[in-house]
């Protein structure tokens, strides 16, 4: 019987660990916690407030992450997808696999960023999203390497992320337009 890409690819993982490595992802983990993401979208937002002038485009930001971070803990325990056995893991978490949070939660980040109005050119957008994409394949990457995630626990969290995102982004836009037009009537 063939093995399917998840475990496949788990396995591998599992096989090629490297001391560095885990050392590295072990911490990167630890600091993902929803303590070290706070702080890390408060400095975000306060650079980006400080350098693109304005609080509107990072308040829908962090709104639409945070909407989105709701609904991750809403979907795990409806899918209910069980980890990774723990003998092919080098962290352990509680919770459901599917979708990955970590994955989810990055490419709702990048997405929101890449969105908001603040660009002032459409180069800085690009390499935004290019440091953005670069960024989730890690943190996408780091998961599957731990073992706390599959293959496609990841996959499927960076397809929620960006949908709702650009889904929350696109409507945030659309009432926005809504209420200047009432504004101006």
């Amino acid at each position: 019987m063939q093995a399917s890409v998840d475990d496949a690819v788990a396995q591998w993982c599992a096989d090629h660990r490297v001391g560095v490595l885990d050392t590295i992802t072990i911490w990167l983990a630890d600091l993902s916690g929803a303590l070290g993401v706070l702080a890390l979208v408060a400095v975000i937002w306060v650079c980006f407030a400080v350098w693109f002038g304005g609080w509107r485009p990072m308040l829908q930001v962090v709104l639409a992450v945070a909407t989105v971070s709701v609904l991750t803990g809403w979907m795990k325990p409806v899918i209910d997808r069980p980890r990774p056995p723990a003998d092919l893991a080098l962290y352990e978490t509680y919770e459901s696999a599917m979708p990955s949070s970590h994955a989810l939660i990055t490419a709702a980040i990048v997405v929101a960023v890449v969105m908001a109005d603040w660009w002032t050119s459409e180069r800085l957008r690009r390499a935004a999203l290019v440091a953005g994409v670069v960024g989730c394949l890690i943190v996408g990457a780091a998961m599957v390497y731990l073992g706390v995630h599959w293959v496609t626990d990841v996959l499927v969290g960076w397809a929620f992320g960006v949908g709702l995102t650009w889904a929350l982004m696109r409507a945030a836009r659309a009432i926005e337009r809504r209420m200047s037009r009432v504004s101006e009537q």
